[in-house]
């Protein structure tokens, strides 16, 4: 108007937006080891726009909010908001595993009879720990760097470093031919001079 003074037609809205805050979700291993791999992830919102660095230059074969890890080296990722915000996570560091040394030994004859043993013993290394199979199938409880065999299978032992890498030992056969053969209810005991009753396969 004639005071200079201007008349608005409208107004604008000011959001308020906060930058995203990356968080990664789950516990966080401190190794990669040879021949596997960790996935890091962070929490996410639609639209949201990912870029992950790894030793400080941009990986674009990450664009998601998860990136999987196959080498050591230093991991963070940047996110940008819908509305072109930019925040950053935190920096985290994957060091090199190394795959620990899983050898297991029979301390006796691995063929006998029905009704007795045969104790394998996994080499000790400190800090490791131990689960025994038999073929591809896990041994519940057998945990112990020793493990007394019973039954016939081809016996393994798997070690865990402190590193979280895991190895597993070459397979020791126990061979179980001979079943005791007698009575319901027998104890199958064997006297001086009586031949002892055998099936062997």
């Amino acid at each position: 108007d004639s005071n200079g003074c201007i008349a608005g037609g409208g107004y604008a809205r000011v959001l308020n937006e906060p930058c995203p805050l990356p968080i990664f979700i789950g516990s966080i291993p401190t190794y990669t080891c040879p021949n596997d791999s960790i996935i890091l992830e962070v929490e996410s919102n639609p639209d949201d726009k990912f870029s992950w660095y790894i030793n400080g230059n941009a990986d674009s074969s990450f664009t998601s909010n998860t990136c999987v890890v196959s080498q050591p080296g230093s991991y963070y990722v940047e996110v940008e908001s819908k509305f072109g915000c930019i925040g950053y996570s935190d920096t985290i560091t994957i060091n090199q595993g190394s795959l620990p040394v899983a050898v297991a030994t029979a301390l006796g004859n691995t063929t006998f009879c029905q009704g007795d043993s045969v104790s394998l013993r996994a080499q000790f290394y400190p800090g490791y720990t131990y689960q025994w199979y038999n073929g591809h199938y896990l041994i519940p409880g057998a945990i112990s760097q020793i493990y007394k065999a019973k039954t016939a299978g081809n016996y393994r032992v798997e070690v865990t470093n402190s590193q979280g890498c895991t190895a597993k030992s070459v397979p020791i056969t126990v061979i179980v031919p001979c079943i005791f053969q007698g009575d319901a209810g027998e104890k199958n005991e064997v006297n001086s001079g009586e031949p002892l009753k055998l099936n062997c396969y």
